[in-house]
C-alpha cells in the first residue's frame, strides 16, 4: 500500500512558494479522500471481537511432559499432549527372553516380545538350496553340490558353456585322430627299425663271409707259391781248433 498524502512543506509569509490556492488545497482533499476510503474498507473488513477472542495470545511448551499449552485472547487454554516422554531414546535386545527393550525419554522401559515372531519362520531345504543355523542363531543358505542344471544358468553364460563344450569335443576328436596317426607313425618307425636291424645283421654276415673268403684266398695263395731253398756251397768249411783251458799251477 502506498502513501496517500504528500507533504507540501508550507512556508510562512512573506514566502510565496506555497500559496494557499486551489491546487494545494485539492491535493489535501485528494489525500483525505483516499484515507477516508481506506478507513471505510478497514472498518468493513476488520475482525469482530468474537473472532479476535479465538485468536492465539500465547503458546508454552513443557519439556518434561511434552505438553503444549495454547492460550487464546479470551483467556481460554488448549493443551496438546505430544507424549514426547514416550519417545524411545535407546533400545536393547535380550536373546534369552527374545525381547526388545526400549528406554523412553522419561527413563521408563517398554518390552516388546519377539518370540512369536521369530518362531513362526521355518526354513525347508529344496533340491538346490540347503539351510543351516549356526550357534548364534544366524541362518545361512548354501547351494547343494551337483544341483545346478541348465535351467538355473543365465542364458548368455549357458551359451558360452555350450560353445566351450563344442570346442572341447572338437579338440578331443582331433586329439584322438592325432593319437591314431601317432600310433601309425610309431608302427612305421618300428618296422623301419626292424628292417634296419635285419639289414645290419645281413651286412655283418656278409662282412664275416667276406673275411672268411679273404682268409681262404690268402691261404690258397700261400700254398700256390713254390718253395725256394737256399743254394748249397761246395767249398770246404774251415776247421775250428779248440783249445783246452790251462791247468792251474800245483803248489809246492
Amino acid at each position: 500500500m502506498n502513501k496517500a498524502h504528500i507533504d507540501i512543506n508550507w512556508e510562512n509569509y512573506p514566502s510565496d512558494e506555497t500559496p494557499l490556492n486551489e491546487r494545494n488545497l485539492n491535493k489535501m482533499d485528494g489525500s483525505i479522500d483516499i484515507i477516508d476510503d481506506r478507513v471505510i474498507t478497514l472498518d468493513t473488513t476488520k475482525a469482530t471481537k468474537a473472532e479476535v477472542a479465538t485468536l492465539v495470545a500465547d503458546v508454552t511448551f513443557e519439556e518434561s511432559t511434552g505438553i503444549i499449552t495454547i492460550t487464546k485472547k479470551n483467556g481460554s487454554k488448549i493443551t496438546i499432549d505430544t507424549q514426547m516422554e514416550k519417545i524411545a531414546i535407546n533400545f536393547d535386545y535380550n536373546p534369552i527372553t527374545q525381547q526388545i527393550i526400549l528406554t523412553l525419554i522419561d527413563g521408563t522401559k517398554q518390552y516388546i516380545d519377539l518370540s512369536a515372531l521369530i518362531t513362526q519362520y521355518e526354513f525347508h531345504d529344496s533340491d538346490t538350496v540347503a539351510f543351516y543355523i549356526d550357534k548364534d542363531g544366524k541362518v545361512s543358505a548354501i547351494v547343494k553340490e551337483g544341483s545346478i542344471e541348465e535351467k538355473h544358468l543365465e542364458p548368455n553364460y549357458l551359451a558360452k558353456i555350450k560353445v566351450e563344450v563344442a570346442k572341447a569335443e572338437s579338440s578331443q576328436q582331433a586329439a584322438a585322430k592325432s593319437e591314431i596317426n601317432a600310433k601309425a607313425s610309431e608302427n612305421a618307425a618300428k618296422a623301419s627299425e626292424t628292417a634296419a636291424k635285419t639289414s645290419e645283421t645281413n651286412a655283418k654276415a656278409s662282412e664275416t663271409a667276406a673275411a672268411k673268403s679273404a682268409t681262404a684266398a690268402a691261404i690258397s695263395e700261400t700254398n700256390a707259391k713254390p718253395v725256394r731253398h737256399p743254394p748249397v756251397s761246395l767249398q770246404p768249411q774251415p776247421q775250428v781248433k779248440r783249445h783246452l783251458p790251462a791247468s792251474p799251477p800245483v803248489p809246492p
